[in-house]
C-alpha cells in the first residue's frame, strides 16, 4: 500500500512539472539525461508482445516501437494479450539502451489485429534505430536450444541470406517445441519485435527476435511439390554447378551420431550434418541426408531436414579409422574424418588456447597431445573421468573424429593452423605406454652412468687444462710480439704527427722569413720570433709524445677548440683561410679519440699548405647520437690518392691507421686540379665519455 501511494505521489510531481509527452516519437528522441528526469507520458499504442517474466511489454502506435515496463502490483484487470489497444500513463526512463516508459496505469481499450510488418532490410540491421520496431523477416531456421526455468522461451538460430546470424525467441510449450522441429532447417517468414542487444555504454552489440507464437513462422515452398531432388556426392557440395540454396540429398556411411549432429564418410571426403535427431542413426549405417548445404571454415557442412537408412550397419562394427602420422602439412581431406593418431600426452585440462573461440569453454576435459611438430587437444566425451595413467609423457593411441582448424589471420586463401579431436566414447582413448615409475634397478642404472660421466668430466678437464696451458704460451709470444710491432708503428705515428709536422711549418715560417728579409729586412723580426715560437712548441710536443701525449689542450677545451687553436698559428702566415663549422649537439669523445681526430686534422692541414698551395681549408664537425663525422676540404691543387697511399709516406698511412683505431671509416675524394675532401665516420657509442653519457 505505501509503495502504490508512494507511486501516486510520484506520477503527480513529475505531472505538475508540465504537459504530458502524447508520443513514442518523441519520447525516443529525448537525451538519456533528459529521459531520466522521469517526464509525464500519457499515450495510446497496441501491445505487439508481453513479456511476463520481465514485467513489460512492447507498445506499437503505427510507426515507432516502444518497451513499457510495469510495476508489479499495478496491472489490467485481466492479464495484456497481445493485439489490445491501451492507453500508457507514467514517466519517462533513461533505459539501459533508448528511452522507455514506466508505467503507473495502463487501460486496455479495445483489441485489434497485428498491424502489418514492414520488411527488415538487410542494410538497417545494425541501426540502432530500429530498436523495437514491428517488422516481417525472412530466413532459415538452424539450430533450437530450450531456455532457462526462469525464462521459459525456445531459443532459436535463424540465418538470412545465408551470411547473417540472428537470434529468436518464442515462448516455451512442449507443442510449440514439437512443431518447431518440423520446420527446422526450412526457409520461414515470420513477425518479430526487433530487439537489441548492448553494452553497459549503451552501445549495439547484437539483435534479438521476439516472436509470439509458433504459428507466425509460415514455411516457405523452396522447390515444387514432387520434384526431384538432385542427388550430389559429398565432394561436390558447395561447388560450381550446385545451388547451395536448393534442397539437395547426399549420401555416406555414418562414422558418428551426436544427439543433434551426425558425421558422414564420403567417396572422397567427410561431412558434419546438424540435424534434428542423432539419436536415431546408428554408427556403420550408409544414410542419405535431405537438406541444404552451408558455407563453413575448411569443407562445407550440411543441415539435414531428414534421414535415410540406405544400408544397415556391417556386421564386423563400425567403420575403420584412418591411421594418420600428421606431417608438416595437413591436408583439407582430414576434415571431419575418423582418424587414428599416437601422440604423446603434454598436459590435461578444460582447454588449452589451441581451439577457435566458439570452441572455448564447453567444460569438457581435453587432453593437451604432441604428435610430431603438431601440439593438438583432444576433447573427451562429456561425463568422461581422466584415469590414472593419463599422466603427461604417457603414449596414447587416440581415436576420434578430426576437426581441421582454419588461419583465420591469412584471409585471401585456406591455410590450415592445426587439429582437434573429438573423442566418441571412453574406448576411443588407449594407453599405449603409461609413464613408469622409479625402480630401484633403473636408479642404480642411472647412478653408475652419472658417475661415468662424472669420471670422464674429470678427465676432459685435466686435458683441457694441459691444451689451455699449451695454447696460453703460444698467445701469450704471439701478443708480446704483436705489442712490440704496434707500439713501433706508434711511435712512428706520433713522431711523425708531432715532430715531422711542426718541423715542416717550421720550414715554411722559415721561406717566409727569406722573402721578407728579400724584400724589407725590417719587418722579418716577427717572423723569427714565430719561427722561435714554432721551435718552442715542436719541443714541447715532442716531450709531451715521450710522455705519451696524455690529455694536452684536449684537457682544457673541446675539440672544436682545439683544432681552431692548433691550426691558428699555422694559418695566420699562409694566404689560406680556414674555418671550423659545427653540425649538431656537440659532445665529448674520450681523450684517445679525440686525440686522434685533432692529429688527422693537424696533418690534413700540414699537407694542404705545404702541398696543395689551397685558398681555404674547411673542417666541419657533425655530430649526431650515433655517429661523429669529420669533414675536411680545400680547394687546392689534388692528388691522387692511390698513388700517394700506395708510395708508403707516413701522412696517408697514419690517417688511415688512426681511422682503423677508431673502428672508423675513412674516405679521401681527389682529383688532380679539384681539391682535397676527406670524410671520417666514427660510432660514438664506443668512445663517448662517461660523463656525457650519464
Amino acid at each position: 500500500m505505501r509503495s502504490a501511494v508512494a507511486g501516486v505521489l510520484l506520477f503527480a510531481g513529475t505531472a505538475a512539472a508540465g504537459p504530458a509527452i502524447e508520443s513514442i516519437a518523441e519520447i525516443r528522441s529525448l537525451p538519456p539525461a533528459e529521459a531520466a528526469k522521469g517526464l509525464p507520458v500519457s499515450i495510446e499504442a497496441q501491445v505487439l508482445r508481453v513479456q511476463p517474466s520481465l514485467l513489460g511489454f512492447f507498445a506499437f502506435d503505427g510507426k515507432h516501437g516502444l518497451y513499457v515496463g510495469r510495476y508489479r502490483g499495478n496491472s489490467t484487470p485481466r492479464p495484456l494479450e497481445s493485439g489490445d489497444m491501451v492507453r500508457i500513463e507514467g514517466f519517462t526512463s533513461a533505459g539501459e539502451f533508448i528511452p522507455d516508459v514506466s508505467a503507473e496505469r495502463v487501460t486496455v481499450l479495445e483489441s485489434r489485429p497485428l498491424p502489418e510488418a514492414r520488411p527488415l532490410r538487410l542494410d538497417e540491421i545494425n541501426s540502432a534505430g530500429i530498436d523495437c520496431d514491428w517488422v516481417s523477416v525472412t530466413g532459415r531456421l538452424t539450430s533450437m536450444l530450450i531456455g532457462g526455468k526462469t525464462f521459459q522461451a525456445i531459443v532459436l538460430q535463424l540465418e538470412m541470406h545465408g551470411l547473417i546470424a540472428m537470434s529468436i525467441q518464442v515462448p516455451y510449450s512442449e507443442e510449440a517445441e514439437k512443431q518447431l522441429a518440423e520446420i527446422m532447417f526450412k526457409q520461414v517468414r515470420f513477425d518479430a519485435v526487433i530487439g537489441s542487444v548492448f553494452n553497459r555504454q549503451r552501445q549495439l552489440t547484437g539483435r534479438v527476435l521476439y516472436v509470439n507464437s509458433v504459428a507466425d513462422f509460415k514455411p516457405l515452398h523452396e522447390e515444387e511439390p514432387g520434384a526431384e531432388l538432385q542427388s550430389v556426392p559429398i565432394h561436390s557440395l558447395m561447388r560450381l554447378g550446385v545451388d547451395h540454396q536448393q534442397a539437395v540429398r547426399t549420401h555416406g556411411r555414418v562414422t558418428y551420431a551426436g544427439p543433434r549432429e551426425i558425421f558422414l564418410r564420403g567417396e572422397q571426403a567427410c561431412l558434419k550434418a546438424a540435424v534434428l535427431d542423432g539419436s536415431a542413426v546408428e554408427v556403420g549405417q550408409r544414410v542419405e541426408l535431405e537438406g541444404f548445404t552451408v558455407r563453413e571454415a575448411v569443407s562445407p557442412g550440411f543441415r539435414a531436414r531428414s534421414v535415410s537408412v540406405l544400408e544397415p550397419a556391417e556386421s564386423n562394427g563400425g567403420p575403420e579409422p584412418q591411421a594418420v602420422i600428421l606431417e608438416a602439412e595437413l591436408g583439407p581431406g582430414l576434415n571431419y574424418e575418423l582418424v587414428k593418431i599416437q601422440a604423446r600426452l603434454v598436459d590435461v585440462g578444460k582447454t588449452f588456447g589451441l581451439l577457435p573461440n566458439e570452441l572455448e569453454g564447453r567444460g569438457r576435459l581435453s587432453l593437451l597431445c604432441r604428435s610430431g611438430t603438431h601440439l593438438f587437444e583432444a576433447k573427451l566425451p562429456p561425463g568422461m573421468e581422466v584415469s590414472e595413467q593419463l599422466r603427461p609423457g604417457a603414449l596414447l593411441e587416440l581415436t576420434g573424429i578430426c576437426h581441421l582448424i582454419e588461419n583465420r589471420r591469412i584471409q585471401w586463401r585456406l591455410f590450415i593452423d592445426g587439429l582437434w579431436l573429438q573423442l566418441r566414447s571412453e574406448d576411443d582413448l588407449v594407453v599405449l605406454q603409461p609413464v613408469p615409475w622409479w625402480t630401484t634397478k633403473r636408479l642404480l642404472w642411472i647412478s653408475g652412468a652419472a658417475l661415468g660421466i662424472a669420471s670422464l668430466f674429470l678427465v676432459w678437464v685435466a686435458a683441457l687444462r694441459k691444451t689451455v696451458g699449451r695454447q696460453t704460451a703460444v698467445i701469450g709470444k704471439q701478443i708480446k710480439r704483436e705489442t712490440v710491432l704496434n707500439e713501433r708503428q706508434r711511435i712512428a705515428r706520433e713522431l711523425h704527427d708531432t715532430l715531422e709536422q711542426g718541423l715542416t711549418a717550421l720550414s715554411i715560417q722559415l721561406k717566409n722569413i727569406l722573402r721578407k728579409i728579400e724584400k724589407n729586412p725590417a719587418s722579418a723580426g716577427a717572423s723569427v720570433e714565430l719561427a722561435e715560437s714554432m721551435l718552442r712548441v715542436c719541443r714541447e710536443e715532442s716531450r709531451a709524445s715521450i710522455h705519451d701525449l696524455r690529455g694536452g689542450i684536449l684537457e682544457e677545451m673541446d675539440l672544436q677548440a682545439a683544432i681552431e687553436h692548433t691550426l691558428g698559428p699555422l694559418f695566420e702566415n699562409s694566404t689560406a683561410v680556414f674555418a671550423v663549422e659545427r653540425e649538431g649537439a656537440p659532445l665529448r669523445l674520450t681523450l684517445f679519440a679525440e686525440h686522434h681526430l685533432l692529429r688527422m686534422v693537424t696533418e690534413a692541414a700540414n699537407n694542404a699548405i705545404a702541398h696543395a698551395a689551397p685558398k681555404t681549408f674547411r673542417v666541419e664537425l657533425r655530430y649526431s647520437p650515433n655517429e661523429f663525422r669529420l669533414v675536411l676540404e680545400d680547394d687546392g691543387c689534388g692528388f691522387d690518392p692511390g698513388i700517394i697511399q700506395g708510395t708508403g709516406r707516413f701522412g696517408v698511412r697514419g690517417m688511415y691507421e688512426r681511422a682503423n683505431r677508431l673502428h672508423g671509416t675513412l674516405e679521401i675524394e681527389s682529383k688532380a686540379g679539384r681539391g682535397t675532401k676527406l670524410h671520417l665516420a666514427v660510432p660514438v657509442a664506443e668512445f663517448i665519455k662517461e660523463e656525457d653519457h650519464e
